[in-house]
């Protein structure tokens, strides 16, 4: 199955400083959802293997018995403890079949949120996270020239019997039926013989089959997709460092004073533009809170909390302020889109930005606070390295 190794690649610290440099950090949550899905697919396997070791456990247990007492009363039977229940063998087997169809359904559509949110973003063609599936993607990539390699390799799974039958097995199961897997303990010598039985969706019929050999098969595809497409993309995304997106950041700079009393006490939270270029009113920039670890070998990321930003250029001149246009989701990583608000009293908009209440996240680029001790003023400054390029 999952051999060791891979998921170590996959999800290597370099491959995360590569979608961090490439500023599509968001993207690695579903790199790694799509690598859960798999693991749990992988973990019904298991599963099965264990009901089936149980089923000749208890037939040997019956026919030792048998062939000691030459009669029995009963069949064996195969009972199995699912937390604080119970489930007859027949009943485990359904399950789980079930849900590995499940799980292999759903990791096609995750992995598409990868590639949406790598290859789509960069080619300005990103589509809204609600409507980003497997199909809606691979439609998307069609076409563009550098993404050929990539595409082909989606496309050339979509066209497989293979996959068509994870699409049918777990659309029927969802929405029409569930169908009648087929589980027969041989009582001569034990043997268990197992199949899917024949169904049809639309215009396409797949043939009876073995159990454990198409549970096999359709994982083994998946998951060298995931290992070959994976590779395509970083290696797209080391070798293309300036197709990454605009004004997205990484890092903040803080000014802090404290130890002012309530009234005094306050901080203001800067976007600082790597040029002098002009804004203007509605510019959006947009922010996603991460920093290299080297020694613990991650990233460090979070979603930025401050509604309000200060915008400056390199040379410290305020430009304006960013204004946040959504909520924070808590249950998702992304950069949060701010828009410019530009002002002609901009000292008047900093003091207002400084003193209103705020969440101050700290570590994520150079910190200034100014404490009050004894009547006394003292200068701290930390000073982070940047890790956002646009900054280096």
């Amino acid at each position: 199955m999952i051999e060791d190794g891979i998921f170590e690649k996959i999800f290597s610290y370099d491959n995360q400083k590569v979608l961090f440099e490439s500023k599509v950090l968001d993207s690695l949550q579903f790199l790694k959802n799509s690598g859960k899905k798999l693991q749990l697919a992988e973990l019904e396997v298991k599963a099965l293997n264990y009901v089936n070791q149980k089923s000749r456990e208890n037939y040997s247990d019956w026919n030792k018995d048998l062939f000691a007492n030459g009669k029995t009363n009963a069949l064996p039977i195969t009972v199995l403890e699912y937390f604080g229940t119970t489930l007859m063998d027949d009943d485990a087997i359904e399950k789980i079949v079930g849900s590995f169809f499940h799980y292999l359904h759903s990791f096609y559509d995750s992995y598409a949120q990868f590639i949406n949110s790598t290859l789509l973003m960069l080619s300005k063609k990103v589509l809204d996270i609600n409507h980003s599936s497997f199909f809606q993607v691979r439609e998307r990539l069609k076409g563009i020239t550098e993404f050929q390699p990539i595409y082909d390799n989606l496309e050339q799974v979509a066209q497989t019997m293979e996959y068509k039958y994870i699409d049918d097995f777990n659309n029927i199961n969802k929405h029409q039926f569930t169908l009648e897997l087929q589980s027969t303990l041989v009582l001569n010598d034990g043997t268990i013989e197992q199949e899917i039985p024949s169904f049809s969706k639309k215009d396409r019929q797949h043939g009876a089959d073995e159990m454990t050999k198409r549970l096999d098969s359709s994982f083994k595809m998946s998951l060298m997709m995931f290992q070959t497409v994976t590779d395509l993309v970083m290696d797209y995304l080391k070798n293309n460092v300036t197709d990454q997106p605009q004004n997205r950041y990484h890092t903040i700079s803080i000014k802090e004073q404290s130890g002012f009393g309530n009234s005094g006490d306050g901080a203001a939270i800067f976007i600082t533009i790597d040029d002098l270029r002009e804004i203007s009113e509605g510019d959006s920039f947009f922010v996603l809170l991460a920093k290299e670890d080297d020694t613990d070998r991650k990233i460090r990321v979070e979603n930025i909390l401050t509604d309000n930003l200060m915008l400056q250029n390199i040379n410290g001149k305020k430009l304006g302020f960013l204004k946040a246009q959504a909520p924070v989701n808590p249950n998702i990583l992304m950069y949060r889109e701010y828009r410019v608000v530009l002002t002609t009293e901009i000292e008047k908009a900093y003091v207002l930005h400084f003193f209103e209440p705020k969440t101050v996240q700290f570590g994520y680029g150079d910190n200034e606070t100014i404490f009050k001790l004894n009547n006394q003023e003292e200068i701290k400054s930390d000073d982070v390295e940047s890790t956002d390029p646009d900054e280096e």
